[in-house]
């Protein structure tokens, strides 16, 4: 019998990019955004979006 290990998310961090295609595609399960600024001595970083969603999202870990 195999068990699994359910991580229950209610805030994901997106790349902006992910998450225009999140806005568009479905609007509805943003509930909250918070604006990640990026972290300095990261090149290529250039800060996430923390959003809310109103439906939590489960992860399976094996």
């Amino acid at each position: 019998m195999m068990v699994l290990d359910l991580i229950r998310n209610d805030t994901i961090d997106l790349d902006p990019a992910e998450f225009i295609k999140m806005k568009q595609e479905c609007p509805e399960e943003i509930t909250e955004v918070q604006i990640l600024p990026p972290i300095l001595g990261k090149s290529k970083d250039f800060g996430k979006i923390r959003v809310k969603l109103s439906t939590p999202r489960y992860e399976v870990k094996l």
